[in-house]
């Protein structure tokens, strides 16, 4: 079981949800909102929405807390550049670098970020591959479509079979 924070609404409390995860999952660690859902869409859409699911975390705490209690499920991170706000990769690094060192993760981890230094730190922290698929944020050099056939051929190629 897991637990996921959902942000309020125009003020109101926050609440806890229990889910269970059935599938072959990706977490995507992303601040922004509607990046983060367009890539959850893009994956099941186009991955296969029966074999992936998508988790979503919109800070590190709650990455962090997704990541180290169910690495097993995971097959995959999506890693925004900047997750706490603008200037916040050296934190998005240090994620990188604990999910790896301490919750033993070993997928691949994809650093995404409109920002050529943000990708670079994420990339030397431990990611394996970079994208800029970011919404509203320029012209990227490939369309999440492409990112995600191309992690998803990663996954298939090198990522451990989730253990259930």
């Amino acid at each position: 079981m897991l637990f996921v924070i959902i942000k309020p609404a125009l003020g109101g409390t926050a609440r806890k949800e229990w889910i269970v995860l059935e599938r072959k999952t990706i977490l995507i660690v992303d601040d922004d909102g509607a990046t983060a859902e367009f890539l959850k869409f893009v994956f099941q859409d186009f991955g296969g929405g029966e074999e992936y699911g998508c988790l979503i975390a919109s800070t590190l705490a709650v990455a962090w807390e997704i990541a180290s209690l169910h690495r097993k499920e995971l097959i995959a991170i999506i890693m925004d550049g900047e997750v706490e706000g603008e200037g916040s990769f050296p934190a998005s690094c240090e994620f990188v670098r604990n999910v790896r060192r301490w919750a033993g993760f070993r997928g691949p981890i994809v650093a995404n970020s409109s920002k050529d230094e943000a990708r670079r730190a994420l990339v030397e922290a431990g990611c394996d591959l970079e994208s800029d698929c970011k919404l509203g944020r320029g012209v990227a050099r490939e369309t999440p479509a492409e990112m995600c056939f191309r992690l998803l051929k990663t996954i298939e190629e090198e990522a451990p079979v989730p253990q259930t």
